[in-house]
C-alpha cells in the first residue's frame, strides 16, 4: 500500500515509516498537514495515517481538506489523547478507524491488511455490480397490474437513503429487488452485503453484524470486521430480519438510530454510513402483536415498505419470466415451450414462486438438450398439480381453496417420492425447509 504518514514527533514517524517499508509498504512521510495536503494533490494513496495534534492545523480540518483532494483516500487517526468525544468525531468525519498512542505495530499492521480486505471486497463488487446490471433488470420482476407499484416507486426508493422493507414469500426475488435498488442508488458503485438472520446462531449473529475483538470471547483469536463495517458507504440487506433473537433486536434498533457500532468486545465506537434493506416472508405486524417482535423496532424499519406478490397472483408474468431464464442460462439457443406445456405451467399453483420456475429451466434445459419442452418433460407432481387444479370446480370467490388443495397435494407427493424426508422435499420443490414447515402446518399435514 502507499501511505501518508502525518506526524510532528520526529521519533515516531521515522520508526513507524521504517516499521510500514518493513512489511513492504511505499510510505511518504510529513510532518505538517500542510505538506501532506501538497503530496495527496501531486498523487493519489491507499492510505492517510495522521495524528490528531499537528502544528498548523489539527487532523480533524487536515481530513476535512484531504477529503476536497481525494474524497475516497481512507484514514486512520493516532492519538496520546484518546477520548470518546474525539473518536465519535472522527468518526462522524469519515476515519476507518482510531489509533490510540502508544500502540503496537503489529495492531497497525493488522488493521491496515483489513484496510486491504475492504478495498478489495469494493474492488471485487465494482466488477460484480456489472454483471449484476447485466442480470437484475427490471423487467425480470414482471409488469403485472400487481407488480406495477413496485416499478413505479423504484426509481424514488432507490434515490432515497432511508430504510426499505421488502415483504414477500420465500422466492417471490426479495434479493432481487434489494439488489436492483442499490444498483440504481448513488452507493452503486459501493459494496453491497447480504446476510441471513436465519443462518445464523444466535451465538454468532452479534459477531456476525458488528464483528469482534480479539479476546472478545474463546476462539476469537484475532480482530474481525462485522457486515456492517463491511458495507460501509454501500448497502446491506438483512434478509429474515424476524429471525433476529429478541435480546439482539434492542442493539440494533440503536444502531439503526445512531448508524453508530461497536465490535463484541471493543469500547471504541465505530460510525458507519450504511443503507439498510431488511427482507422478511413473515407478517411482521402480527409478530408484533404476538409480542415476538419489537414494536420499536418495526416501527423504524418499516419507513419505505414494499411488498413482492406471490407467483400464484400474477400469472401472466410466468410466459415473461420463462423466456428470461431459458435466455440466461441457454444463451444462443432458441428453445421452445410447447402450448399445452405452458398451459400446465400456469396451472401449478408455484408454492416455490419464481425461485421455483428458475430451478425448473435450469432442470428442463439439462434433460431436454434439444427440442421443444412438452408436458411429457415437466415433472410428475407439476402435471399432478396441474391436473388437480383442473378436477376441481372452481366457484367464484373459492380460488384459495382450490389452490390450498393443489398445494396440499403437491406437498404430500413430493413427501411420498422422498421417503418423508423433509429436507430433501422441500429441495425438490425450491422451498426453504423452514418454509416448507411453515406449509406443512398451515395445511395441518403431519
Amino acid at each position: 500500500m502507499r501511505i501518508v504518514l502525518v506526524e510532528d514527533e520526529n521519533i515516531l514517524r521515522v520508526s513507524l515509516r521504517n516499521e510500514l517499508e518493513k512489511s513492504g509498504h511505499v510510505v511518504e512521510d510529513h510532518e505538517r498537514p500542510a505538506s501532506a495536503l501538497a503530496g495527496l494533490q501531486r498523487e493519489p494513496c491507499d492510505l492517510v495515517l495522521a495524528d490528531i495534534r499537528l502544528p498548523g492545523m489539527d487532523g480533524f480540518e487536515f481530513l476535512e481538506q484531504a477529503r476536497q483532494v481525494r474524497p475516497r483516500v481512507p484514514f486512520v487517526f493516532m492519538t496520546a489523547f484518546g477520548t470518546v468525544r474525539d473518536a465519535v468525531r472522527a468518526m462522524r468525519l469519515g476515519a476507518f478507524d482510531y489509533l490510540t498512542k502508544p500502540f503496537e505495530v503489529d495492531e497497525l499492521l493488522v488493521l491496515l491488511e483489513r484496510i486491504r480486505s475492504v478495498r478489495a471486497l469494493e474492488d471485487e463488487n465494482s466488477a460484480l455490480r456489472r454483471r449484476v446490471e447485466r442480470c437484475c433488470r427490471e423487467d425480470e420482476l414482471g409488469s403485472a397490474p400487481a407488480m406495477s407499484r413496485i416499478l413505479a416507486d423504484l426509481p424514488l426508493v432507490a434515490g432515497s437513503d432511508e430504510i426499505v422493507l421488502i415483504a414477500g414469500e420465500t422466492g417471490t426475488g426479495k434479493e432481487h429487488l434489494a439488489r436492483l435498488i442499490h444498483g440504481r442508488s448513488r452507493r452503486c458503485d459501493r459494496s453491497f452485503v447480504k446476510v441471513s438472520c436465519a443462518s445464523l446462531s444466535p451465538e454468532l449473529i452479534e459477531s456476525e453484524l458488528f464483528g469482534h475483538e480479539k479476546g472478545a470471547y474463546t476462539g476469537a483469536d484475532q480482530r474481525v470486521v462485522g457486515r456492517f463495517e463491511r458495507s460501509d458507504g454501500g448497502t446491506l440487506m438483512l434478509d429474515e430480519i424476524d429471525d433476529v433473537p429478541a435480546g439482539l433486536q434492542v442493539k440494533l434498533l440503536e444502531v439503526l438510530q445512531d448508524g453508530v457500532i461497536e465490535r463484541v468486545g471493543g469500547e471504541r465506537p465505530i460510525r458507519v454510513d450504511v443503507r439498510i434493506i431488511v427482507a422478511t416472508k413473515a407478517d411482521l405486524g402480527g409478530l408484533v402483536e404476538q409480542g415476538k417482535f419489537r414494536r420499536d423496532l418495526f416501527y423504524r424499519i418499516n419507513v419505505l415498505p414494499m411488498h413482492l406478490p406471490p407467483l400464484r397472483e400474477r400469472l401472466e408474468d410466468l410466459p415473461l419470466l420463462l423466456e428470461r431464464f431459458l435466455v440466461r442460462y441457454a444463451p444462443g439457443r432458441a428453445v421452445q415451450v410447447a402450448p399445452e406445456a405452458l398451459d400446465v405451467l400456469l396451472a401449478h399453483p408455484w408454492p416455490g414462486n419464481v425461485r421455483e420456475l428458475e430451478n425448473l429451466v435450469k432442470r428442463l434445459l439439462v434433460l431436454v438438450p434439444s427440442g421443444p419442452i412438452d408436458v411429457s418433460a415437466l415433472p410428475l407432481h407439476i402435471r399432478h398439480a396441474a391436473e388437480a387444479a383442473r378436477a376441481t370446480p372452481s366457484p367464484r370467490g373459492r380460488l384459495d381453496e382450490v389452490l390450498a388443495r393443489a398445494e396440499r397435494d403437491l406437498l404430500l407427493e413430493a413427501l411420498r417420492r422422498t421417503g418423508g424426508n423433509r429436507t430433501r422435499a422441500a429441495e425438490e420443490l425450491g422451498l426453504a425447509p423452514s418454509t416448507f414447515r411453515d406449509r406443512l402446518a398451515k395445511l395441518g399435514i403431519e
